[in-house]
């Protein structure tokens, strides 16, 4: 038995250290009232975005396409112009960015297009790096390829607060060679990063007026009444309508949040409570054990998951 136990320790000891070296940190957790798991800090979860998944009903949302658009033709008085569109996850900031990223306008108008998720450590030499790759798979210089160019640069979900980091990716980018009516369009969460990068004018995305609230969940007449329901808990936030499905969730003492970014991860969770087969939360929790970034083909994931026994 000691043998055993001591086997055991050092299996443990080399997990920790693979998830240190993955970045994973423990913290310690308590259940809320309404039985879901909370840390002492709610740490928010990061996502590659790219500019092409944009999802198939938008809508609620075309006034402030065509103010960005407006926004992006008009500025050619500036050498590169930042225009930031803020909200709280949730709101649809990366998906409005998409449809503006798709106009056909500024496909027109701006002769390179380039999509950087930039959620994940902002550093000059970094968002040039995933630039270059974005406009070339060669090695190219990024000079040679920007310069003489109006381009629109879109970086999504940047969370980097610090003025210094933010200037010296700028003069950088600057110093490459900018054209004039170049154009960034970043989309952040918080308010001190789009301070940070313009002084104004902000894209401030507001909850959705409580009649669009209804048109984002309404499908037929005869629904109209649970869908009012349903549309009213959402809280105006778009990604919580397309989560929320049927009148179960009206009965979930969570949906009574005051609509923050703890209330949309709540939901998500919800959702997965609601897998019909503990199999598939199984599978979808052994993705965790791949590193970010992590690329394996869909037979081999299959696969894997028969050998778990997930699989039936």
């Amino acid at each position: 038995m000691a043998y055993k136990v001591q086997k055991i320790n050092i299996n443990l000891k080399s997990i920790n250290e693979e998830a240190n070296a993955y970045g994973l940190n423990f913290k310690s957790s308590m259940k809320s009232s309404d039985g879901f798991l909370l840390s002492p800090r709610m740490t928010t979860v990061s996502r590659e975005t790219d500019s092409v998944s944009v999802h198939p009903k938008v809508v609620c949302r075309e006034d402030d396409v065509l103010k960005i658009v407006e926004m992006l033709l008009s500025s050619n008085d500036e050498l590169v112009s930042v225009i930031p569109i803020v909200g709280m996850g949730g709101l649809g900031k990366t998906t409005l960015a998409r449809v503006v990223f798709q106009d056909l306008k500024i496909s027109n108008y701006f002769l390179e297009k380039i999509w950087v998720s930039a959620s994940e450590g902002f550093e000059a030499k970094k968002i040039l790096r995933l630039i270059l790759e974005s406009l070339t798979k060669q090695n190219d210089q990024l000079q040679n390829l920007l310069a003489g160019k109006r381009y629109l640069l879109v970086l999504d979900d940047m969370r980097n607060e610090c003025p210094e980091t933010w200037t010296d990716f700028i003069s950088t980018l600057m110093g490459i060679g900018a054209t004039k009516g170049s154009c960034i369009l970043v989309t952040t969460r918080m308010q001190q990063v789009a301070s940070t990068v313009a002084e104004c004018p902000h894209i401030c995305l507001k909850n959705l007026s409580e009649h669009l609230r209804a048109k984002e969940v309404l499908s037929t007449p005869e629904l109209e009444v649970i869908g009012k329901k349903i549309a009213n808990k959402c809280l105006g936030i778009p990604l919580v309508a397309s989560v929320m499905s049927g009148s179960q969730f009206l009965k979930k003492g969570i949906l009574d949040s005051r609509g923050d970014d703890n209330y949309v991860l709540q939901i998500l969770k919800l959702s997965f409570d609601r897998l019909p087969f503990s199999s598939l939360k199984k599978c979808f929790a052994y993705c965790s054990i791949f590193p970010k970034d992590f690329e394996i083909e869909r037979e081999q994931l299959i696969q894997l998951w028969m050998a778990e026994g997930f699989l039936h």
